[in-house]
């Protein structure tokens, strides 16, 4: 059914399955859920193309080996979310910069990512992403917070990128060790930036089911039953054995074979 589509996104939504975003090389969309028992052969990864805010287009190099090209991803309307860049978006600014922010801490096993996100989406990102424990420190305007966000990374060293195929390695760990790191940067950064971090801060657990054992898979196939997912990273059990397969083996892939 789904032939000759290319996974394009990957969803992960609060009380909700998994599933893929395909799209087809006629601009026709379809939602390929990851429930049960489930075959998803994929082919080569070929470029996504780009969206400009309006509408998709395919990548005029036809680059492949990669999810997006640099071409591509210079041209994606995204940048303007994950890096405040508006070179060929200026009319987005002005609006953009009038968006409140939650700057947050999450854990990923052991480790403590800093990011950011609308207000609105505070909960729901947190849960995209596959973060253990949470919490807002600060609420912020447009550029102040990316800044801010900044800041925490380079000059106080708090994780910003943890790529997704890194994530199942890290949530083998017990998010508790991570929880104690947490709160001793939510202290320290109380004491330098009083007036900008939040006085009071609750700290909140997602929950997730994990399997107690669990081999981290690298296969660009998905087959098995689905058991669950933390973030972007799917549990699928096979012949007995629970894989971890991050979501990023299979963006930009061109779907063989559907069976389930």
């Amino acid at each position: 059914m789904f032939k000759g589509f290319q996974i394009i996104r990957f969803k992960s939504k609060i009380n909700s399955p998994p599933f893929f975003e395909l799209m087809s090389n006629k601009g026709e969309e379809a939602v390929l859920p990851l429930i049960g028992e489930l075959f998803i052969k994929t082919g080569e990864i070929r470029c996504i193309g780009y969206f400009d805010g309006h509408e998709r287009f395919p990548c005029p190099l036809s680059s492949f080996g990669k999810y997006q090209c640099d071409y591509c991803k210079k041209r994606d309307i995204s940048k303007i979310y994950t890096r405040f860049d508006f070179e060929g978006f200026e009319e987005y600014l002005e609006k953009r910069e009038r968006v409140k922010f939650s700057i947050y801490l999450t854990t990923f096993g052991s480790v403590v990512k800093a990011g950011l996100t609308e207000e609105r989406r505070f909960e729901e990102r947190i849960y995209e992403q596959g973060g253990g424990y949470y919490a807002k420190i600060a609420v912020l305007k447009g550029k102040k917070a990316y800044d801010f966000e900044y800041l925490l990374h380079n000059e106080f060293g708090i994780r910003g990128l943890i790529r997704r195929n890194e994530k199942a390695n890290f949530i083998k760990e017990d998010d508790r060790i991570g929880l104690e790191k947490m709160k001793e940067i939510i202290e320290m950064l109380q004491e330098k930036f009083s007036g900008i971090v939040l006085d009071r801060i609750e700290i909140k657990k997602h929950t997730y089911y994990v399997p107690p054992e669990f081999v981290v898979s690298s296969e660009k196939n998905l087959r098995g039953r689905v058991v669950s997912n933390r973030g972007q990273v799917i549990f699928v059990e096979e012949d007995g054995v629970i894989k971890a397969l991050s979501s990023s083996n299979f963006l930009g892939a061109i779907v063989e074979e559907v069976d389930g």
